[in-house]
């Protein structure tokens, strides 16, 4: 389930030893279009990141990339007004309530086109902060350059609290022969200085302020189709700070027109005492099957 919904649209059907059998609506909203008004409301995707791996901006429905099985990315029940004033200009104000008052999240976002690059600008209420973020997307040469960033501060503690920086970049390059690369980094504020078991980088509270449970991180990734049916990919997690190495390769096979299998693994390590050696955090082997089907 998610944790940034107001409406309950999940339901277990079986919850045993074994097995259990989980379904959530991802999606369930209503909209009425103009050329130049969109207004929309419900359970929906507001998707305000602009970096390939770390999102600071996305301050409705921020996502793990390490979560590799929820490819439609988490949705927000919330109400958004778009408004397109001309050529590749826009204004957006969204509103995602909560039972409580420091659970909603309003906020408002200008994007326009400027030397090339795609440039937003935001600001508004997350939770118990208020924010203000920025982003841009272009290219630098033949490869794709972006990045984002948002500054958060608590609006009730607002002159004596320190606030925290979300701030991340990366890049991203498609070669001739399909190699595909892209790398990131993310600086969080106030991230741990270390990691020291699976949980606390599994489990910590993710949201824009906090997208890796430690300050400094890298990433790289590199894909490529080997055959129309076969495509294999690998990427790399580093934090310095947090001597964090995460390991992290991917195939997957397209069986039929329909159906696809992938074998994804993911091995972290740490270094402890001894500055020379990492150690095991743990490790896993997923292989999943993926039905897709449509009306």
């Amino acid at each position: 389930d998610v944790g940034n919904t107001l409406a309950d649209l999940s339901e277990i059907w079986v919850e045993k030893n074994a097995v259990v059998i989980h379904s959530i609506l991802d999606r369930l909203w209503a909209e009425y279009q103009t050329d130049k008004w969109s207004i929309r409301a419900g359970r929906q995707r507001i998707n305000w990141g602009i970096n390939l791996i770390w999102n600071p901006n996305d301050v409705f429905n921020n996502y793990n990339f390490l979560d590799f099985d929820y490819e439609e990315r988490p949705g927000s029940d919330a109400i958004r007004v778009q408004y397109f004033t001309s050529g590749f200009s826009e204004a957006d104000v969204a509103i995602a309530p909560a039972k409580t008052w420091n659970g909603y999240t309003a906020a408002a976002r200008y994007g326009f086109n400027q030397w090339g690059y795609d440039v937003q600008l935001l600001a508004g209420k997350y939770k118990t902060d208020v924010f203000l973020g920025a982003g841009w997307a272009g290219n630098l040469g033949n490869a794709g350059f972006k990045g984002e960033a948002s500054y958060f501060q608590p609006y009730r503690q607002f002159t004596d609290t320190a606030g925290a920086l979300s701030a991340s970049v990366g890049a991203d390059y498609m070669f001739a022969k399909g190699w595909y690369i892209n790398g990131a980094a993310l600086v969080n504020s106030s991230g741990a200085s270390s990691v020291n078991n699976l949980l606390q980088l599994f489990a910590f509270n993710l949201s824009p302020k906090s997208l890796m449970p430690t300050r400094y991180n890298f990433m790289f990734q590199t894909s490529k189709s080997f055959t129309p049916l076969i495509v294999g990919s690998a990427a790399l997690l580093y934090s310095p700070n947090g001597h964090l190495l995460g390991i992290l390769p991917s195939v997957s096979y397209n069986i039929a027109l329909n159906w696809d299998a992938d074998l994804t693994g993911q091995f972290f390590f740490a270094r402890f005492e001894n500055p020379s050696n990492f150690k095991s955090l743990g490790h896993a082997v997923y292989l999943r099957f993926k039905w897709s089907y449509g009306s």
